[in-house]
């Protein structure tokens, strides 16, 4: 079945949508694994989205279009919210996999390639609106904390197991990756590990043992996931990370995904949250925890992915670039050591 053919199947579960083109994106770019196509109708595009094995499961994925309706009735238009299909519910599971079918979000992710103190302040406002307004989601009051961040629990039980055997796996399969790019890469970045590893564990300690407020958190939230309009953010896009944890998690995510680490453009970035959502001595320190941790780890995921589980990505160009960044953000962090 082509992959057109596949969307007209799946939109037949929509009867009031009106389809005049289709387009097959594959990933848009991406690296989650899920598949989009646009639609084109009468009142306005629309995104059809079929998510990846295994992740998100049908039930989480349920609590994530509760959330993104609940945010949406306290005003935040930002959001796809997903619609509706003919059997009342908003997930539609074919071919054993999950689709969705929501409005196509307008503006530009283009912040890397414009960014202004403007637009800076426009996305961490966004951001704030968007925390305030899952709060209150009733889940989300039930599970409000305070406790331990699972997620900064789960990346200090990765770093134990890197430094106890699975650092030389990963070196032995990036030594003998074919790829002279990535290999000449991934050796750097595991040197640089060993020099900035202490640092961050210590950091871990100190903020795994703190107990703070949990809500609703995007996780996945970074500059290619924020749609501008010239200045104004005019979406937010890919929730199938959210689960509950501390907002410190979407903070670190963000900003560093978009002022590395310009000192300077953290602190308006910070401001402009707090402006609307004042944050804790020990969630500055989380922060601080969540940026540094991904910024040793995220680039021998890309290793692993890469060297030991052979996934291949379609723009080679993308990776390579997504690993340099990754270099230039852990030398700074074994320069301020």
């Amino acid at each position: 079945m082509s992959n057109t053919s596949l969307a007209m199947q799946i939109l037949r579960h929509f009867p009031d949508v009106d389809a005049r083109d289709i387009q097959y994106l594959g990933n848009a770019g991406g690296f989650s694994g899920a598949c989009l196509w646009k639609i084109t109708t009468p009142s306005g595009p629309l995104c059809l989205r079929e998510w990846p094995k295994p992740h998100p499961t049908e039930r989480a994925l349920g609590h994530i279009h509760g959330l993104l309706l609940h945010a949406a009735r306290q005003g935040m238009s930002e959001l796809p919210v997903p619609l509706l299909h003919g059997g009342g519910n908003t997930i539609l599971r074919q071919r054993r996999r999950l689709y969705e079918l929501t409005p196509w979000m307008p503006g530009q992710a283009n912040y890397r390639t414009g960014p202004t103190v403007r637009r800076l302040r426009a996305t961490m406002t966004v951001l704030a609106r968007f925390h305030a307004a899952v709060r209150t989601y009733p889940r989300a009051r039930a599970q409000a904390g305070p406790s331990c961040s699972p997620s900064l629990v789960q990346r200090q039980a990765k770093l134990e197991r890197l430094l106890h055997g699975e650092l030389d796996r990963l070196a032995i399969a990036t030594a003998g990756y074919h790829d002279a790019e990535i290999c000449r890469r991934g050796q750097h970045l595991l040197e640089l590990f060993s020099r900035a590893a202490g640092q961050v564990v210590e950091l871990l300690g100190r903020a795994t043992r703190l107990k703070v407020t949990l809500q609703p958190c995007i996780r996945d939230i970074w500059h290619d996931h924020i749609l501008f309009t010239d200045d104004e953010v005019t979406g937010l896009i890919d929730f199938g990370a959210m689960r509950f944890d501390n907002v410190s998690c979407d903070l670190a995510r963000l900003i560093g995904s978009l002022v590395a680490d310009n000192q300077a453009d953290w602190s308006v970035a910070l401001h402009a949250y707090e402006t609307h959502q004042p944050l804790t001595a020990d969630e500055h320190l989380l922060i601080r925890a969540f940026d540094q941790s991904g910024v040793l780890m995220s680039g021998l995921s890309w290793l692993r992915w890469i060297c030991v589980e052979g996934k291949k990505f379609d723009n080679q160009q993308h990776v390579l670039h997504r690993l340099d960044e990754n270099l230039q953000r852990i030398e700074y962090l074994c320069g301020s050591a």
